[in-house]
């Protein structure tokens, strides 16, 4: 069983080039704040973003939304315990 996506909305993103750069705009805004921090486990964090969507866009490219989601989900989780971790472990950071 597949999962397929009609892509006709408002605006068509059958349009390669209006979808591409959506696309890859929508990665900048997402992974740069992490790829500039000074805290080395959140730049970690910004590069598994980028390679779990190019992985994504490689592979998985009829269902790229749905796997896309998945990955930014459990990515999620993880920036979670990250800040989890450094509440827990940093004393500037206890209230």
């Amino acid at each position: 069983m597949e999962v397929l996506y009609n892509l006709n909305l408002l605006y068509d993103l059958k349009f390669i080039s209006f979808y591409d750069v959506c696309k890859y705009l929508y990665l900048l805004v997402i992974s740069v704040p992490f790829l500039i921090s000074s805290q080395r486990l959140l730049v970690i964090f910004g590069i598994v973003v980028i390679l779990s969507f190019i992985l994504a866009d490689s592979f998985y490219q009829t269902t790229f939304i749905s796997v896309w989601c998945f990955f930014a989900a459990a990515l999620s989780s993880s920036l979670w315990i990250i800040f989890f971790d450094w509440k827990t472990h940093s004393p500037e950071l206890k209230n």
